[in-house]
């Protein structure tokens, strides 16, 4: 869901020319509950920029919620959001049962592999995804769009007790303290990061329900 707003100078986060005309959520609305504790991110965008993304939206959030199910948010985002849109649209409905699988996870006590449901994760779906939140948070944080010409490398890594904990303590030698932004805790967490040498030069990393972590990278622009 995007508002409107008059047409003004406004660059749009995405393709980077004037005349944005809607403000769009990073990440979309969806994802956090009806009523949010904080202040969600918006940035500017063109509305023909943003409804090439509408059907990706509500099927990224589903899998994302549905793959967090080990969080107490991710138990209440299912009851809440995803188990209702389910009921409305079987198209999504149909998808996510196809993207069931099993997946074998050690158990944090025995340490033994156990069996558990999974969902994939189609890589193109993924990429387009966090390119886009990517480049919202960049707008968010230097308040001008990121150059359609820098790429954003898109990675989903493993949960975060086994990839946030070792890249923060990377980060520690190096004697670097990320900053954490709680958007909604427990729902969206995220860092930004950036050289000294260039804002195009960074990382975005993202937290959801505890669970699902994603990593957009950019480097230095290059030509088409």
């Amino acid at each position: 869901m995007v508002k409107q707003f008059s047409r003004t100078i406004r660059l749009c986060y995405l393709c980077g020319m004037p005349g944005a005309d809607t403000r769009e959520h990073i990440p979309p609305r969806g994802i956090f509950p009806k009523n949010p504790s904080g202040q969600l991110i918006t940035v500017p965008a063109h509305l023909k920029c943003n409804q090439q993304f509408d059907k990706d939206d509500e099927l990224f959030r589903d899998k994302i919620i549905m793959a967090s199910w080990r969080s107490i948010e991710g138990k209440r985002a299912y009851r809440e959001i995803v188990r209702p849109s389910l009921h409305k649209n079987p198209g999504i409905k149909r998808k996510l049962r196809g993207a069931l699988t099993t997946a074998w996870i050690e158990d944090r006590v025995s340490k033994s592999l156990i069996p558990a449901r999974a969902i994939k994760l189609e890589c193109d779906l993924v990429e387009r995804q966090i390119d886009r939140w990517t480049r919202g948070l960049f707008y968010h944080k230097f308040k001008h769009p990121l150059s359609p010409a820098v790429k954003v490398q898109v990675d989903r890594l493993n949960p975060p007790e086994q990839s946030v904990v070792p890249f923060v303590l990377e980060l520690a030698k190096q004697g670097i303290q990320p900053k954490w932004v709680d958007v909604e805790p427990g729902v969206f967490t995220y860092t930004y990061l950036t050289t000294f040498e260039s804002n195009n030069i960074g990382l975005a990393l993202f937290l959801f329900f505890d669970t699902e972590v994603y990593l957009g990278s950019t480097g230095t622009a290059t030509s088409d």
